[in-house]
């Protein structure tokens, strides 16, 4: 988790007048490697922080439901392949989204057949929140 501004500026301010890194990190509770970063990030010019802040997901929840809906027989790697992104990331998106691979077969009475309409479905219980 990354510190907000203020907090850097209090602890760098507190160094200023103290001249003290350890004791500044003691009182704050922060590694003193990261308020080294801190200070050379001062000295550069840009306190903020530089990495770019994205979001959490990249994926389409309403277009992965169409796609698993009209290719319930593919795997992970296809959708994958559809949406641009790791399989890792897929399998993510399809757990946020409580769809499965069902293990069993729906149709009992004859257990050789694969039934391909249920190999991905979705949980009874995940009731989408809008």
């Amino acid at each position: 988790m990354a510190y907000s501004i203020d907090l850097r500026l209090k602890v760098l301010a507190y160094i200023k007048q103290h001249k003290n890194r350890k004791s500044a990190s003691q009182l704050f509770g922060i590694h003193i490697n990261t308020i080294d970063r801190w200070l050379k990030m001062e000295k550069d010019g840009c306190l903020a922080d530089p990495k770019p802040h994205r979001p959490w997901k990249k994926i389409d929840a309403d277009k992965l439901l169409e796609a698993v809906k009209a290719n319930p027989g593919k795997t992970l790697s296809y959708f994958a392949e559809v949406f641009k992104v790791k399989t890792s990331s897929m399998f993510n998106a399809f757990k946020v989204l409580k769809i499965t691979r069902k293990k069993r077969l729906i149709c009992t009475e004859s257990e050789t057949k694969k039934s391909v309409e249920y190999f991905w479905q979705r949980s009874p219980n995940s009731a989408r929140k809008s």
